[in-house]
């Protein structure tokens, strides 16, 4: 795996609360810095709250390619 980590405020405090609505944020706003900028490349998305108010640490999992 390769994860990639992201510093998010959070526009507000649900927004990130279920796996998919955290899979619909990386969709909508990270897509672009995904590996093959897919979907099928994530297989995780945690969130950990930071030292700043509203403001999150998002890690997103993503598998890596094998190399033939």
């Amino acid at each position: 795996f390769e994860m990639l980590t992201f510093l998010v405020r959070q526009p507000e405090p649900s927004a990130l609360g279920s796996d998919a609505a955290r899979r619909r944020f990386v969709e909508e706003r990270l897509l672009h810095r995904i590996p093959d900028q897919s979907m099928s490349a994530v297989a995780r998305v945690d969130v950990t709250p930071w030292t700043e108010r509203d403001t999150v640490i998002l890690r997103v999992w993503c598998h890596v390619r094998a190399i033939t």
